[in-house]
């Protein structure tokens, strides 16, 4: 982000009150990313629900609740990569439950554009903060009946058995 408006990378960030205006850094630029993330959230959410199959008042109340949100508004306002991941996790899930839907057509053109988006995605979120190993696990748990992506390394349940 700091290479596409100019950031040079003199300012380090490290005293609170320093002038951004005074030390020329396009902090209208750092923060337009997160406001862009955090606003595309609510959609985002919106189309999780609906594609999960919950009703129209479910998902709208869904994303109203993320739209008012304290803390998404607040991260949505700071130079911070919170809103960014959110934004990647729930889009994420988003094409998961997407793919999902197109097993029984396996291959297909959409089958592959939303794996693709789904690996997108994700390797955005291990960018970002390295939470795709949380987001992979869940996935994992709501695949493990049907076993497509092996999830499950040999011998976990005897590891985990000995662990406790």
């Amino acid at each position: 982000m700091g290479w596409f408006v100019g950031y040079d990378g003199h300012f380090l960030f490290d005293n609170i009150g320093d002038s951004y205006i005074e030390n020329k850094v396009p902090y209208v630029a750092f923060r337009a990313m997160p406001a862009l993330m955090g606003a595309l959230t609510v959609p985002t959410v919106f189309l999780i629900m609906w594609e999960s199959g919950y009703s129209l008042p479910a998902a709208v109340t869904a994303a109203g609740l993320v739209l008012f949100d304290n803390a998404h508004i607040g991260q949505t306002r700071l130079i911070l990569l919170d809103a960014t991941l959110v934004f990647f996790m729930a889009l994420s899930v988003l094409s998961y439950i997407r793919f999902y839907k197109f097993r029984h057509e396996p291959f297909g053109r959409k089958w592959w554009k939303w794996l693709l988006l789904t690996g997108v995605s994700m390797s955005h979120l291990y960018k970002i903060r390295r939470c795709l190993y949380f987001l992979h696990h869940w996935l994992c748990g709501l695949d493990r009946s049907v076993g497509s992506f092996g999830c499950e390394p040999k011998g976990w349940r005897t590891v985990n058995a000995e662990f406790w």
